[in-house]
């Protein structure tokens, strides 16, 4: 189901305004509204002005997908290489699972704002200002590689004046009905201001 206005063809550039579109895909993934300014050619898919909306997530952003060839999309998550500035924003990292089934699992919902860069297995995720749960909330820089494959995921994290509360963390699922475990220790503290610097690779660290 689609709407759109000041449709343009221009050799194999195509351009649109979206004022409506959803659909569901084989995979169950459910988009409810798509609305943005769109344009595709050979080497580029861009969406301004975009809200995506699904049954559990409102994202707005500026986005794009810059690639070589149509052929890059045969190596979506290696090769397409992604440009995003999200405003303010509501995402469940549910929906990734419908593209990514090794993250099946990781039912969390983000209120989020940040700017993302690079292909899905080497994503750069700049300026992040997240809150998590009942009270954590997270602001700094994240480089993800292997991010598709999340126990093997290499990530690199510097986040700094962050509000953790611990109970969010317990609670954070990871794919496959998994945590993060906490010692004993740790989780009656409640609430704590804390530099974050990681690096390693998540099996190994959990």
């Amino acid at each position: 189901d689609w709407t759109l206005n000041q449709f343009a063809l221009i050799g194999s550039d195509i351009s649109a305004d979206f004022k409506k579109m959803s659909f569901k895909q084989y995979s169950g993934f459910q988009l409810m509204d798509l609305v943005c300014k769109f344009h595709i050619s050979g080497q580029g898919l861009s969406m301004k002005d975009a809200t995506v909306i699904t049954p559990t997530s409102r994202v707005y952003m500026d986005f794009a997908f810059n690639y070589d060839d149509w052929k890059d999309f045969g190596d979506f998550l290696n090769k397409i290489k992604i440009n995003a500035e999200v405003r303010p924003s509501t995402f469940d990292t549910h929906d990734i699972g419908f593209f990514a089934p090794k993250t099946a699992g990781m039912d969390n919902l983000l209120s989020f704002q940040c700017k993302v860069s690079g292909p899905i297995n080497e994503l750069k995720i700049n300026d992040l200002d997240a809150y998590l749960g009942e009270s954590t909330h997270l602001t700094g820089n994240l480089s993800l590689q292997n991010i598709t494959d999340f126990f093997n995921a290499d990530i690199h994290a510097k986040l700094e004046k962050n509000e953790i509360n611990l109970a969010d963390i317990q609670q954070f699922k990871l794919p496959n009905g998994k945590s993060i475990a906490l010692p004993d220790f740790l989780k009656n503290l409640g609430t704590a201001t804390a530099d974050i610097a990681y690096d390693g690779i998540i099996s190994q660290k959990f």
